[in-house]
């Protein structure tokens, strides 16, 4: 019923990469693809990292995962009218599962792993952290998990000039990670590659295609002179179209993710690509130092309390134009009316209280807003559908800790108490 298989369609990218799943680097850009309506079940399961495990736990959590999934989709086919098709897509998911089980358990060792799964549809991702280990089995993808990632200043990106070579790492809250070149586009990968050689390697070939006019005659000061001054300047020029190039493909990499990014290495390569790339999202701090010798947890530490200066400072502005905004009535703290404009693309900032959660129902032909006092039958999270729509359409989500917002700013006494757990401003 849905043509070749997805273990089958899996298979064939398997082998075309030499038996390596090419997992994807997720963001926000994954979002459309993830939230798109489905009528097929969608599978989601996270499983966390093993580090510091027992030998064997990876496998026993992957292992656990697909049991328990493939119970919930014979229990699923149970109650189907098509009997047939249910235990088709739980045959082609054991067989996708087993597909890719070895890799993904390699991967455990060191980084968490998401996996979503529709027949005909496959996206594994690697992730930086820890996440509370989850199988489910829904009408779409349980995407809950993933959206802490995609809140303003949790998911950031260092680009690491080391002594040979040049690395980009994305990092959140809880770790950091490499990112492999399986997860960038060619591109990208072909502009950091142009900063694999150790800087004496790449002189001595600049010297081969610049020095021969040295060769075959006596070497004086002179011809010494102008030899290294011809390198150098040709080291210079070859550097700075190297970072030229490493910048474009960057920022065209980066820009639809809205991410900050953190510049470390040798202060000298930092201030040479500083000069060319101007990208609003970068900060205006670094980290200096040997990223050779660097462990990973310094450079975490390290960025991490620098993006979160940034973070501070630019929730702090944009507390100041929610209020402005509420002024002119262009921000509400109403969620009904939040959930609304956020479906409508016109959400262009949302704050959000860690702690806040609200149930009930939205109707999409209607555009009404049911808000319920407890979870009823069929209820979905409302405050995960706004923060949803609110990133699907390019908006940012801060989240905050209750009494960050400044009630006295509320616009009528009616609002007062919904004013301390969301709010947000709208786009003219």
């Amino acid at each position: 019923m849905f043509g070749s298989s997805t273990a089958q369609l899996f298979r064939n990218s398997f082998f075309e990469t030499g038996g390596l799943l090419a997992m994807g680097l997720f963001s926000r850009v994954e979002l459309p693809e993830l939230l798109a309506p489905s009528e097929l079940p969608c599978v989601s399961i996270y499983l966390s990292a093993c580090i510091h495990r027992k030998s064997g736990a990876a496998q026993k959590q992957f292992q656990q995962a697909i049991h328990l999934v493939q119970q919930q989709l014979n229990q699923a086919g149970d109650r189907a009218n098509d009997p047939d098709f249910a235990a088709r897509v739980a045959t082609d998911f054991r067989d996708t599962m087993q597909t890719l089980e070895q890799q993904v358990i390699n991967t455990l060792t060191a980084e968490s792993v998401v996996i979503f799964y529709k027949p005909r549809f496959l996206r594994c991702y690697q992730l930086p952290g820890c996440f509370i280990e989850t199988a489910s089995v829904g009408q779409c993808f349980d995407l809950k998990p993933l959206m802490p990632l995609l809140t303003q200043g949790e998911l950031f990106y260092v680009l690491a000039f080391g002594q040979s070579r040049v690395r980009l790492l994305q990092g959140s809250r809880q770790g950091i990670r490499i990112v492999s070149s399986e997860e960038l586009p060619e591109p990208l990968v072909d502009a950091i590659e142009l900063h694999r050689f150790e800087p004496s390697i790449r002189a001595a070939r600049s010297k081969r295609l610049i020095g021969s006019r040295a060769v075959g005659r006596p070497l004086i000061y002179d011809d010494f002179r102008d030899d290294f001054l011809e390198q150098e300047a040709f080291l210079k020029q070859q550097m700075h179209d190297d970072c030229q190039e490493l910048a474009e493909q960057l920022d065209r990499f980066l820009e639809p993710q809205n991410a900050p990014l953190l510049l470390a290495g040798m202060p000298q390569l930092l201030s040479t690509y500083r000069t060319i790339n101007t990208a609003p999202t970068m900060l205006n701090t670094q980290i200096a130092g040997n990223l050779d010798t660097m462990k990973l947890e310094e450079l975490h530490q390290q960025a991490w309390n620098r993006v979160q200066e940034l973070v501070s400072s630019e929730r702090e502005q944009a507390l100041r134009q929610y209020r402005q905004a509420a002024q002119v009535g262009s921000a509400s703290n109403h969620l009904g009316e939040i959930i609304t404009r956020a479906v409508d693309r016109r959400v262009k900032t949302l704050f959000i209280a860690s702690n806040y959660q609200k149930w009930g129902r939205f109707n999409p032909y209607t555009w009404e807003v049911d808000v319920h006092w407890r979870a009823e039958a069929g209820d979905i999270d409302l405050t995960q559908l706004a923060i949803e729509q609110t990133l699907l359409y390019g908006g940012t989500v801060y989240v905050l800790h209750p009494g960050m917002f400044s009630s006295s700013h509320s616009a009528s006494p009616s609002t007062q108490s919904d004013f301390g757990t969301i709010a947000a401003i709208f786009r003219s």
